[in-house]
């Protein structure tokens, strides 16, 4: 691969993504854009939101710049499938909120475009033995995977910092599993404008992704698989699943527990982990750095492992994965009791 097309891409995104979210805020503003806090915000005061729109614009100009170096348009379908979430993220920005139903009918019909023009993966995205062929499985399980991550990461996006952290980590993982040039580019590209985004985002935060960046990222990282051959999707569908494993596993559990107790799943909550974490004390930055941490640890042990390639092995990421979870849960219920300190 040439230099150019490695450095060109990822710099242009990170330094479009970083102007352009500063130009947003105060147009932001003066349009009455603003998140306003209620008692579900883990805010204080209004707050733009939809930078996530500068963030996207950085995505979507540095992979123009690597099509216009490399001489070809590659994997089309998905990257408009990622913009097609996008800009239902926006609708529900600037409207202020989509009917629940409409807004997954509309992410199930991209998601099922995207992966009938994209094709299969073989496997279950499990450690063997559990990673059996499934043959027309693959659309139910890939619709059920992309349209359920790109909405948990939205619902876990709800303090400073903390979908970018997490995203940034998802992306050097990529990055360092990532056996083709798409893939590897595509990574460094998402890395780069979610860093050129969050010092906008950091506590205090200047201005929130907003559906627009919450929806369009999340559905990227989950499309990211069918940036790669058929062969290499169900491995890389496993190691998102670690890389994402934190928002993943908060989202997956506080949503069973609602539904145990009755709760009605679709409506706004403060009940998430990293909800309870804030409401005992704890501060966003802290939060943000403590699942930050844990998911780093992950996604260094999901890299190593995959790149030794002994598939038995990524029995050690997911047990550790479970165990970490377990810890993180434990964590909370016990800040909840005595309180941060």
């Amino acid at each position: 691969m040439r230099y150019l097309e490695l450095l060109i891409p990822p710099v242009l995104s990170c330094v479009v993504a970083w102007m352009a979210v500063k130009l947003l805020i105060p147009a932001l503003k003066r349009l009455e854009i603003l998140d306003v806090p209620n008692s579900r915000s883990s805010h204080d005061i209004p707050t733009p939101r939809g930078g996530g729109l500068g963030l996207f614009l950085g995505i979507a100009v540095g992979i123009s710049a690597y099509w216009m170096l490399s001489g070809s348009v590659s994997n089309l379908p998905v990257w408009a499938g990622a913009c097609a979430f996008a800009l239902l993220g926006l609708t529900d920005d600037l409207r202020g909120g989509l009917p629940v139903w409409l807004r997954i009918v509309l992410q199930a019909i991209i998601t099922s475009t995207v992966l009938m023009l994209s094709g299969p993966f073989d496997r279950l995205p499990l450690p063997p033995p559990l990673n059996i062929l499934i043959g027309g499985w693959w659309f139910p399980i890939g619709l059920l995977w992309v349209v359920g991550v790109t909405n948990i990461f939205n619902f876990l996006d709800g303090i400073d910092g903390f979908a970018a952290v997490q995203a940034i980590v998802a992306g050097v993982g990529l990055f360092l599993v990532a056996k083709g040039d798409n893939l590897l580019i595509s990574s460094l590209v998402i890395t780069a404008a979610t860093m050129g985004f969050l010092p906008h985002n950091w506590h205090k935060a200047k201005t929130f992704m907003g559906d627009v960046g919450s929806c369009g990222l999340g559905s990227l990282l989950a499309l990211a698989p069918w940036l790669a051959p058929t062969g290499e999707r169900s491995t890389l569908i496993f190691a998102l699943g670690m890389f994402l494993w934190f928002f993943l596993a908060d989202g997956t559990f506080t949503i069973a527990r609602r539904l145990v107790k009755g709760e009605k799943i679709w409506q706004p909550h403060r009940t998430h982990l990293y909800q309870r974490l804030v409401r005992s004390g704890m501060s966003h930055s802290q939060v943000t750095m403590l699942v930050g941490a844990g998911a780093t640890i992950l996604t260094g042990i999901t890299v190593f492992v995959l790149n030794v390639q002994r598939p038995l092995f990524e029995w050690v990421p997911f047990a550790t994965a479970v165990l970490l979870f377990a810890a993180y849960l434990a964590f909370t219920t016990r800040t909840e009791k005595q309180g941060f300190s």
